[in-house]
């Protein structure tokens, strides 16, 4: 990357919030493979908190670096005519 930053990807993953996502789905596995008295109850919870998590990481991942992207090329591309601008307006 440019002036030695890191990528978008390799920011992402050494964030605190996808850390704690981690143990927040770690913690709802033993809601997913318990059994017993009131398991009927416990365990939808437990797919819909596990699934929602992943789903929840896995857009983060994808949508934060592709719009961290899109926005810098954007910003780049607005520089280089602002400049050309400022230049022509000088000759």
């Amino acid at each position: 990357m440019r002036n030695g930053l890191k990528s978008p990807v390799a920011r992402l993953s050494e964030s605190g919030p996808f850390l704690i996502q981690k143990a927040k789905l770690i913690g709802a596995v033993p809601l997913i493979i318990m059994s017993g008295y009131g398991v009927e109850l416990r365990q939808p919870l437990g797919l819909a908190l596990v699934g929602g998590l992943l789903v929840s990481q896995l857009q983060t991942m994808i949508t934060t670096p592709a719009l961290y992207v899109v926005i810098s090329n954007a910003t780049c591309t607005f520089r280089a005519e602002l400049g050309k601008k400022k230049r022509s307006s000088v000759l």
